[in-house]
Parts: structure tokens; sequence; C-alpha cells
């Protein structure tokens, strides 16, 4: 614009020195037409400024981790002829669609599609920042800010936790899940089977018989509320390695929560801090908890110890399932006090090779495993086979 406004000046000055030097009808002419031009350029701009319409749209205002959605702007310019147009994208559409500042040469109706990709998960404000307009000749420029933003949600991705189960007993075939206290060997009853249910749980021989698919329930040895307990301390890694670790702790939680509202009869919680401890239950649909836990912001300033202690001094009963990057001696010598009295855990931590503590966290794993904790790992890295393995006295096994 800068190249234009002084491309434009030389000529005109030209024009008028040609026209003093040399007095004459044709100089004059060309100077009257090139100031013509100049306010003709000028008003066809301010005119398409003030008669433009614009419309944005989201394909979906929801999506999960690695989706894509379409966000498609229309604009309407009534002028007959529309100068160039140059889109100010807000911070958040520029994270989404790796967008910069886009410019496009408007017609009459014009649409534009872009295509956005949730890369984390959070709420994201999309739309415009501003338009601005520009005249055919490039010298004036008009901006006009947007207001209106769309609201974009990114759901951290589910997983299926059907296989976090641990044998019990001498026999084999005796199975009992860890967080649902459910035996695999006492069948309750039979349903119609569902989408969600998975396909191991089907009875063969009843379902021939009735001719339709039936679905195996179990008996709970007991019905005591299971804690997830989030660990929201910030964590200190680049960036991306960051918000990678907070999407994947929060996968996990929002598997358990998922797992045991809908896949199990029972009772649930989420415990986590912020700027005190909140405790979210029965008094929340599934739906309303998922969505809480979907954003929670990791800037707690409450230690996972302290905030374990404080459960524990509300609610004295139950499993606790911890979901957390800091493994480390204050936590595992809190869980070994409190196995004494027959308290139940399991734990998910976070595991990054480059993290400077991984030697120590490895320590600490052994210990819980060795104690017959339930223990699991959210890794992060390279190559890696799966986002999160049980380890065990044997090894590690995928679950995801």
């Amino acid at each position: 614009m800068l190249k234009n406004r002084i491309a434009y000046g030389i000529l005109l000055c030209f024009t008028i020195g040609l026209a003093v030097c040399i007095p004459g009808k044709a100089t004059v002419s060309f100077v009257v037409l090139l100031l013509a031009l100049l306010l003709f350029s000028f008003l066809q701009g301010y005119f398409t400024f003030r008669r433009f319409e614009i419309q944005q749209s989201l394909s979906q205002d929801s999506l999960q981790k690695r989706q894509r959605i379409t966000y498609q702007i229309t604009i309407f310019c009534k002028n007959s002829f529309c100068p160039l147009l140059k889109l100010d994208f807000s911070s958040d559409t520029k994270v989404l669609g790796d967008l910069q500042e886009s410019y496009c040469s408007a017609k009459h109706k014009q649409q534009l599609n872009y295509l956005l990709t949730g890369k984390y998960r959070g709420r994201y404000q999309v739309g415009l920042e501003s338009i601005t307009f520009y005249d055919f000749l490039g010298i004036f420029f008009w901006k006009k800010q947007i207001g209106e933003l769309l609201t974009c949600k990114v759901f951290p991705k589910l997983t299926s936790l059907q296989e976090l189960q641990i044998p019990v007993g001498t026999s084999t075939s005796h199975k009992l899940d860890l967080f649902t206290q459910v035996d695999y060997t006492s069948i309750a009853e039979l349903k119609q089977y569902q989408p969600q249910d998975h396909m191991k749980d089907i009875h063969w021989k009843a379902s021939a018989k009735r001719n339709e698919l039936l679905v195996k329930h179990y008996e709970h040895f007991n019905q005591e509320k299971t804690t997830v307990l989030f660990d929201l301390t910030p964590m200190e890694y680049i960036e991306d390695t960051r918000l990678e670790l907070e999407d994947r702790m929060v996968s996990v939680g929002l598997s358990l929560l998922h797992y045991l509202s809908k896949d199990t009869s029972v009772p649930v919680q989420l415990v986590y801090a912020d700027d005190q401890i909140r405790s979210c239950g029965e008094e929340r649909s599934v739906v309303d908890l998922l969505e809480l836990a979907a954003f929670l912001p990791f800037k707690s300033q409450i230690e996972i110890v302290p905030l374990l202690k404080t459960m524990q001094q509300r609610e004295n009963n139950g499993t606790v399932l911890i979901v957390t990057n800091a493994l480390d001696e204050p936590l595992v010598d809190y869980i070994f006090e409190q196995q004494v009295e027959e308290k139940t855990f399991g734990v998910f931590y976070c595991s990054v090779y480059s993290d400077p503590n991984y030697e120590s966290k490895e320590k600490w794993k052994e210990l819980l495993v060795q104690r017959a904790i339930p223990c699991f790992e959210i890794k992060h890295g390279r190559g890696i086979r799966s986002q999160l393995e049980q380890v065990t006295e044997y090894g590690r096994e995928s679950i995801q």
C-alpha cells in the first residue's frame, strides 16, 4: 500500500510539473483525470465499506481432538465494483487453522472455506477480528472490527478401558475389575446389546436361543464411591509437550469417568483443585461431568498430597484413582501409609523420556508395583507403541 501511494504521488507530481512546464489542454486534462480517478477510487471503496454484510458459520461447534471442521465466511458486497479485502482472524482461529492474514478480491457474493483442526483440547473463539477494505488503486483503506466470534469446543478422545482388569485368586478365569469391583464369574442378568457394550460380554448361547444379541452384566462386590482425582499443578515442559501431556492426562481421566458412569453402576465423583478444592459427583449429569473435566486448566497451586489428605478427611472410603504428573516420594509415601489402612488406589502418571525426573519416576513406579498398587503409565515421545500402559511386575501391557 505504501508503494502504491509513493508511485501515485510521484506520477501526480510529475504530471503537475509537466503541466506547469508545458502548458496545454492535454497536460491539464491528464492532471484532472488523475485527480478524478483518485476521487472515484476513494468513493467506490468508501461506499463498499458502508454497504457490505458478512456471515460466519462452523460445520459443527464441538469436535474431538485431531478432528477437522469447516469454517465458512460469506461476504456480500452490494456495489457493482468491489475492492480488495484483507481478513484478520482471531488468534484462536490462527491456531486451529494455521491461518495468517488472508487477502481476497471481493465479489458481489463470495464464500470462503477454511479447514480447522482440533490440535489441543479447549474452548476456542473462532472468527474474524476485522476486515480491511482497500480501494482499487490501493491508496486508501477502511478497517471494520467484527465483534461476533463463534465458540468451538475441542474435546479429548476417550479410550476403551475394558482391559483394565487384574487376576484375582488362583483361577486364571476369575477376574476382578480393579475399579468397579465386578466379579466376572458371576452373571447378574442379561440385557439387550447396546452399541457401547463390549463384544466379549455377549452371551452367545442365550443370544442364539432368543434370536437377539444379549450381553452379560456381572455382580458387584460393593457399591463404594470411586473418586477420579486430577492433579492440576502446572507442568514444566516446552509448550507442545506440556499441552499434549495435559490432553492425555485429561483423556485418561475422562475415560475413567465415562467408563464408571456409563458402563458400570458404581457411583463416581471428580475431585480437583483450582483456587480451592472442588468435588463434583452425583449432583451433576454424566454429560456435565465430562464437559467440566474436559476443559480443566492446569493452574492449581495445591499439590497432590495435600489434596489427597483433604479429600480423605472429607470421605474416608472408596477407591481413589490418581491422575498426576508428580510421581514422587511424598505421593508414594502417602499411598503406602493409606495402604496399611486398607485404602485402595490406582495411579496414572505421565512419562516423558526427556524429563530429568524420568529415572526417579521409574524407581517410585517399581515400588508401587512391588506393593501391588495398580500403576499406569501415560506415555509421551516419538515412536511409542501406545499412550497408556499398565505396569506390572512382568512388564508393561498396552491399554491404548
